[in-house]
């Protein structure tokens, strides 16, 4: 995917590593940010784990991105559908689930291809939007993308734990829309789900 050009401070913990992806910087945690399926690694991504709650105002927000970077490390060209693929999972310290509401809002229907192609030893990267903002005098939290659509959880002041369950059905993801017409997905396309290792971040007054 095509990455906007976005410019980030990092605040690290003493056992992350830096790495720059495209024009944004993440922080990784060494050895146990990532999981191989099928030759594939799958690593978990974020601008910054520490979120700072913006002021109780319309409209406030504190921005950052997360994601998962996809690594084909197979002999084979393979591409990776990003239509409907990543569902976040926030839980708090002791495992316990957040709870979350689903908003209304529309999926956007790209005019482009929503799967992309991964030559051996190539990467990719697919990255969300993670916000927090005060609405009606609740902290909310608030993961996802145009692609995915996004989900809300309530939380406090504290640390949370993220993780992405990624999905490819190319049956149903793996589609260009060109004119109104859907254009059926290629036989190379990789099938399979995974968890990611979860990530630990910071809400900060």
């Amino acid at each position: 995917m095509t990455l906007d050009d976005v410019s980030k401070k990092l605040i690290l913990p003493a056992n992350l590593k830096v790495d720059r992806v495209a024009n944004v910087m993440f922080g990784e945690l060494q050895e146990v940010n990532a999981v191989e399926k099928d030759g594939i690694k799958f690593e978990i991504l974020a601008s910054n784990q520490i979120l700072t709650i913006p002021a109780n105002i319309l409209g406030a927000y504190t921005h950052e991105n997360v994601g998962i970077r996809i690594t084909n490390n197979t002999s084979r060209l393979l591409q990776f559908p990003r239509y409907f693929s990543l569902e976040p999972t926030v839980m708090t310290q002791d495992g316990k689930s957040v709870r979350m509401i689903y908003p209304p809002g529309r999926i956007y229907r790209p005019n482009e291809p929503v799967c992309q192609l991964v030559k051996p030893g190539g990467s990719l990267t697919f990255l969300q939007d993670i916000s927090i903002g005060m609405v009606n005098d609740q902290l909310q939290l608030s993961v996802g993308d145009r692609y995915s659509g996004f989900l809300v959880f309530y939380i406090n002041p504290d640390i949370y734990r993220l993780r992405f369950t990624y999905r490819s059905d190319p049956l149903k993801q793996c589609v260009m829309v060109t004119d109104g017409m859907e254009i059926s997905s290629k036989p190379n396309t990789w099938q399979g789900e995974i968890v990611t290792p979860f990530l630990d971040f910071r809400i900060v007054p």
